[in-house]
């Protein structure tokens, strides 16, 4: 990634005949390199009866290297004569200073996790069904030592003072967690064609390098890593039902989900500079909403033609927290970026050999009307924050052609993304999604 850009910046003298007028050149550039490699193996075993037990193991890396060279021109441009003289500009063209930099925002290192897991099926009968799961994690982070990598950089001064302890060490450090997560369900079906399903579960989010570690300037401010920061939990209820009928096929789902030390990255001091962010175990929420869709294929001359078309309703609500900055009570307060109502509409056509398919949609999302305190009375907000609170429509428009044999498949895909060139900004994005875009796609599959 390339910052390359520049400021005039004029300086006011208290005293003398003249103000200057200064220009600063800034280029940045940044390379982040992240290998990721490990294995997933699982196997699964008839038990007695109609119980199927699937027992598995994975483990993955990601090792994570980033390179930054900053380069800082300061240029005295020239000078402008002050009343009672003639308002005159004198040139002077002198470069006063360039510094280049080697400043490091992420420091190398690891992230490891070494999984073990187990999933019972049971059907007791046709009709009803048990299912169940375990999985024990263990997760590892180490960090290396790391030239240019300054975890106090943009502290000083802070009003509060940064908690240090929470910061990284230069000189490398490891920390491990072993956490168990696991679900119960049942599946349902009073008829050939209706499945009702109810789930219950533990779910778990361990905070990436960047909410560890990541520490520099961001779009506003500054952010400070956190070592401290925890995994957040979260329980999760949802109901279903499934309906297939020879016309047409339907569902509906139901989802609850109450998450424990919720990350998130807040305003958590003031420095000369401006704010100081940090991901911290911010608040419990509550996040639920429902999800409904439709198909209905059409058969005619040959081909198939089907009606399509999702919805789905999310709700945000911070039950308990804090304002960290103002200490202030946040309970039962909007959630921060959850959009309230998102829907899929549009239409597939295909021949009903699948040698030629076409597909349009249009994907929409409603504006944000619920809006967190934090967010509605913060200081700090620029124009990208609020981009993603408009809501926006994109069009597509999708089409290709299969070619299959008995051991080989070759097919080629064409798709014209965002056909109406709209301006949007997607939720947990830093900038808005790309405009109108033809894609192209080659599988060529030998089996």
């Amino acid at each position: 990634m390339r910052n390359d850009f520049s400021v005039f910046s004029p300086t006011r003298s208290t005293s003398g005949a003249s103000d200057t007028i200064t220009r600063l050149d800034f280029l940045t550039d940044t390379r982040q390199n992240v290998k990721s490699y490990g294995y997933d193996v699982q196997t699964s075993f008839l038990m007695k009866g109609r119980n199927i037990l699937t027992a598995g193991t994975s483990f993955f890396r990601d090792h994570s290297r980033d390179s930054r060279v900053s380069r800082t021109r300061v240029n005295l441009v020239g000078a402008v004569l002050r009343p009672p003289a003639p308002q005159t500009f004198i040139p002077i063209g002198v470069q006063v200073a360039d510094t280049t930099t080697f400043p490091q925002r992420v420091p190398k290192a690891n992230f490891d996790d070494f999984g073990v897991f187990f999933q019972d099926e049971l059907n007791v009968n046709q009709w009803f069904r048990v299912i169940g799961g375990l999985r024990v994690d263990h997760f590892r982070v180490k960090t290396f030592p790391t030239p240019g990598f300054d975890p106090l950089l943009g502290v000083t001064g802070a009003n509060p003072a940064i908690d240090t302890s929470s910061l990284p060490s230069p000189a490398g450090q490891s920390f491990s967690r072993t956490t168990v997560t696991g679900d119960i369900g049942v599946v349902v079906r009073p008829t050939s064609s209706l499945s009702l399903a109810a789930r219950v579960g533990r779910s778990l989010r361990h905070p990436n390098l960047e909410e560890l570690l990541f520490s520099g300037p961001a779009t506003v401010g500054n952010l400070v890593p956190n070592i401290k920061v925890k995994p957040e939990s979260g329980i999760n209820v949802d109901v279903g039902a499934k309906l297939r009928a020879s016309g047409y096929t339907a569902g509906f789902s139901y989802f609850n989900n109450t998450f424990h030390d919720f990350i998130s990255a807040q305003i958590i001091s003031i420095s000369p500079a401006g704010p100081i962010y940090q991901a911290i175990n911010f608040a419990k929420v509550r996040i639920q909403g429902f999800e409904a869709d439709l198909e209905v294929p059409l058969s005619a001359y040959r081909t198939v033609f089907t009606p399509f078309g999702s919805v789905g309703y999310v709700r945000g609500t911070t039950l308990e927290a804090t304002d960290p900055l103002t200490k202030a009570s946040l309970n039962y307060t909007p959630l921060h970026k959850i959009s309230p109502l998102k829907a899929v509409v549009g239409f597939r056509w295909q021949d009903k050999i699948n040698r030629w398919w076409s597909e349009y949609n249009i994907r929409a999302a409603a504006q944000v009307d619920r809006i967190a305190p934090t967010f509605l009375n913060s200081s700090f907000l620029d124009a990208q924050d609020l981009f993603y609170l408009r809501g926006f429509g994109v069009h597509t428009l999708r089409g290709g052609y299969n070619f299959q044999r008995e051991h080989s498949r070759v097919a080629l895909t064409l798709g014209l993304e965002n056909a109406g060139n709209n301006f949007y900004r997607e939720q947990f994005q830093f900038a808005p999604a790309r405009g109108r875009s033809l894609t192209v796609g080659l599988l060529i599959k030998y089996f």
